[in-house]
């Protein structure tokens, strides 16, 4: 994405959901695909721009979602092994 355009976006949808409401009308595939949605969000608003190839994408090959990765984080204090980087 150009970032120009990132930043003309960015200060025309101000929330995230407003954002994501763009999305889901600009790419319908994003309404069945949370992961896709997901990397669209990051590409269109926040300029990733690595590379990520389709079959990870439309499930020929699995990514974790990004999700079951955010709930498995343990709270901070639940693991003391666990150290802060």
């Amino acid at each position: 994405m150009d970032e120009v355009w990132i930043q003309q976006k960015v200060k025309e949808l101000k929330t995230v959901q407003e954002r994501v409401e763009y999305l889901l009308e600009k790419y319908p595939e994003t309404r069945n695909n949370d992961l896709y949605l997901v990397i669209r969000y990051w590409r269109e608003f926040d300029g990733l721009s690595i590379f990520i190839p389709p079959e990870f994408i439309w499930g020929k090959k699995k990514l974790t979602s990004f999700e079951s990765i955010r709930r498995s984080k343990p709270a901070e204090n639940s693991y003391p092994q666990i150290q802060r980087y």
